[in-house]
């Protein structure tokens, strides 16, 4: 009777730690103030950057993609933020309810789960522009000539206006690949959506255009600033290390910093353009918590996205940053109305698709 009772306790354990993992924190019943239509100052592209242009897609009847590139409208030296790589993917079934067009950025690296999502979305009936891997907003060497700098005000400005422009390079880009796509989809309007890194893009590309209506943040954050400053990730860690150690800041002094000298790109300082009602956002319990080799985006910055969108939509499931890209797979579970139930058993694969079905696509499709 006894053990009984110990194993009874240790399943109700797992079942409460694993409930408590997938949570939905429900909008308030205000939104945040709609865009007044302007694009703000900071990501206004010249009138005189050339279109961008679609290749003869005619011919996609059959595997319904049609893959091209094009040139980046500022020259940054990288080829990755230089030119730009995209799937169009057009829907398996036309519905006159769906006016939506997904701009679907990707993480840091080539990502199978990212172009999962695009096919999920397809079969649903949206077009979606899948953007490829490439881009990247912070290199290693430009962390590197920051080092050398003699002062901390020097470095953060050498790093902070690389990754400014940088953002403001690859949002201008996304919001040419807009214009095309409105010729090819007249009726549509557009949603961001985005994993990690492209989670991030995706959130400034909502603030930048007004033509975008909603947004998707999968494992990511739109607070840059506090990524930088908490993260784990090996990518953003020598900034950090560089400011408090090399230059013995306190962290409250860098991440003041920071923050002041990327303020311009930071979708947070626009965050009243976007509806907090048309955003949802999906975190990693443990990638919050910090759980070694599985993490990326703490809690502080995920918190200060939550607040400072207006509290929009917020589920959590229970895995990290890495293993949330089991998420995505397609396993034929029954489709639920609340997905989030079945994360509070066991971090089941294809949850992601149940998530895209009754959280996602609600806001969207209209």
């Amino acid at each position: 009777m006894r053990y009984k009772l110990v194993l009874f306790l240790i399943i109700g354990s797992i079942a409460f730690i694993n409930g408590c993992a997938a949570w939905v924190v429900r909008p308030p019943l205000y939104a945040s103030s709609a865009t007044d239509g302007s694009v703000p100052p900071f990501f206004a592209l010249p009138s005189d950057i050339p279109p961008v242009t679609f290749p003869d897609c005619n011919n996609t009847e059959k595997k319904r993609e049609c893959a091209f590139s094009f040139s980046s409208w500022k020259t940054s030296g990288f080829s990755g933020n230089d030119t730009v790589k995209v799937v169009l993917h057009f829907p398996n079934i036309k519905r006159d309810d769906i006016k939506a067009c997904i701009i679907l950025m990707p993480p840091s690296g080539e990502n199978i789960p990212a172009e999962i999502i695009a096919k999920k979305l397809v079969s649903l009936g949206f077009p979606v522009a899948r953007v490829k891997a490439g881009f990247n907003p912070l290199p290693k060497s430009v962390l590197g000539e920051a080092a050398e700098k003699q002062n901390a005000r020097d470095a953060i400005s050498f790093g902070g206006t690389f990754f400014k422009e940088a953002m403001r390079q690859r949002v201008g880009d996304s919001m040419r690949l807009i214009n095309a796509l409105k010729l090819q989809f007249p009726d549509h309007h557009f949603s961001a959506a985005g994993i990690s890194l492209g989670g991030m893009v995706a959130s400034a590309l909502a603030v930048a255009d007004p033509r975008v209506q909603s947004l998707f943040m999968g494992i990511s954050s739109a607070s840059v600033a506090r990524v930088i400053m908490d993260s784990t990730v090996e990518d953003v860690a020598p900034l950090r290390e560089l400011l408090l150690d090399k230059f013995n800041l306190s962290y409250e002094e860098a991440y003041q910093m920071l923050a002041e000298e990327i303020r311009e790109v930071e979708p947070l300082t626009y965050a009243s353009r976007l509806n907090a009602k048309k955003i949802l956002m999906v975190s990693g319990l443990f990638d919050m918590l910090g759980i070694p080799i599985d993490s990326a985006i703490p809690l502080s910055a995920t918190q200060e996205t939550w607040r400072g969108f207006g509290k929009p939509e917020w589920v959590i499931i229970n895995t990290g940053h890495v293993t949330a890209g089991a998420m995505f797979f397609p396993i034929p579970w029954p489709e639920l109305s609340h997905p989030y139930h079945i994360a509070a058993l066991l971090p089941l694969p294809s949850y992601m698709h149940h998530l895209l079905l009754a959280h996602y696509l609600p806001k969207i499709a209209r």
